[in-house]
């Protein structure tokens, strides 16, 4: 379902945060996080079947726990889907 592809950007974002924390060489499990909000998410075209699909994140802004994420999802040269997240980490 493309809806799913908000959830495979949120978790390419605690991916990413688990390595920040890895990296630091903080020991322990990460915090839990929690998608709070999705905005001007679009969905560009469907997934291709059996193909390799590129998913980007990056930091737009934080204060405090809350996290702003802008993502792109796309396959070759082909953008899939974009949008934007808000995340308690």
């Amino acid at each position: 379902i493309e809806t799913a592809l908000v959830e495979c950007m949120a978790q390419t974002v605690a991916a990413a945060l688990g390595q920040r924390m890895r990296a630091s060489g903080k020991p322990g499990a990460a915090n839990n996080g929690l998608l709070a909000a999705v905005s001007n998410f679009k969905i560009h075209s469907r997934p291709p079947l059996h193909q390799t699909v590129t998913i980007e994140v990056r930091e737009v802004k934080r204060l405090g726990p809350m996290l702003m994420i802008a993502g792109k999802i796309s396959c070759g040269a082909e953008i899939i889907a974009t949008g934007d997240l808000s995340l308690y980490a």
